[in-house]
Parts: structure tokens; sequence; C-alpha cells
């Protein structure tokens, strides 16, 4: 349909906006991300409830025995992104917008202590808590009771050589 100009008085073509594709795609394509990690991670460890109504938890085999080596926490938790193996090859990694870090390398980027050096327990703890990166690349796990974030930090150790000195 033709329109007149409002200062020039010519005959322009009238102009349609975009569809809003992109936005829709970008809608779907989240969707999907979340869908796939849920069904990666199947059954998950959360918190249990608290209080005078909660039912009596009891202590998992890990937990119990003191060993706390955090596997079942691991698989649960984070093997979607950082893969079996601790390689950052997991199978959400792909739809990941910063690659997940590499345990068996030791080489993290959130850490207190100097380039090179391996971090503290409380800098992966830290991480593990809080999440990494401002645009939310890792997400946070605060719901994770103390005890949980130890036996994590202790199995993401587990992955690398570096660590055993």
């Amino acid at each position: 349909m033709a329109r007149r100009h409002s200062t020039t008085g010519q005959r322009t073509r009238e102009t349609r906006r975009a569809p809003a594709v992109p936005r829709r795609l970008g809608l779907a394509a989240a969707a999907l991300v979340v869908v796939a990690i849920a069904v990666v991670v199947g059954p998950r460890v959360w918190p249990r409830p608290t209080g005078p109504s909660a039912p009596a938890a009891e202590p998992t085999a890990a937990a119990s025995s003191g060993r706390g080596s955090g596997d079942e926490l691991y698989q649960s938790f984070c093997a979607s992104c950082h893969g079996p193996e601790g390689r950052g090859d997991g199978p959400a990694a792909p739809l990941c917008r910063v690659p997940p870090a590499d345990f068996t390398r030791a080489e993290f980027k959130v850490r207190s202590t100097a380039s090179g050096a391996l971090p503290r327990d409380q800098d992966l703890q830290a991480v593990i808590r809080r999440g990494a990166g401002p645009d939310g690349a890792m997400p946070a796990f605060a719901m994770l009771e103390p005890s949980e974030v130890d036996r994590l930090v202790t199995r993401l150790k587990a992955f690398s050589s570096r660590w055993q000195t």
C-alpha cells in the first residue's frame, strides 16, 4: 500500500516490522536447554525439608562412612556440563555460553591465588555456592549443605594429579 511522506508529499512504500522470529527462537532455545539439562541430569539431590514435620532422613553411605567422595553430588549437579570424567565435555557443554572448566587440567579462572597456582578450597567452595561469571556462566548451588559442598570439592580435586602432592 502506498502512503504519502508527511513532509515531502511523495509517495512511499509502507514498511512493515520484521516478525519477532529471533526472539521466539531465543525463547525456544532457552526452553530446549532447560529440558535437555533436566533430561540429562535426571533425579536430583534437593535439600531436605526441615522443621518438625520433616521426615527423618537416613544418612547416605558416603556421608555415614566419612569418605565423602561426592560422586552422587557430582553426577547430579556437575556432570551434565563438566562431563562424567571432569573434562568439560558433558552433554550440556555445547549449550553453555562459556565452556565448562576441565577439572583434569586443574586450571581455574576464579581463585584468590597467583596465576597458575591451584585455588584454595575456599575458592572452589565459593564458586559452587555463588556460581561464576556475571552472565551466569555457572549457576549458583546455594541450596547445598556445607558438608555437600566439601564433598564436591574433594571430588573435583580427585580429577587432577596436580592436587595429589
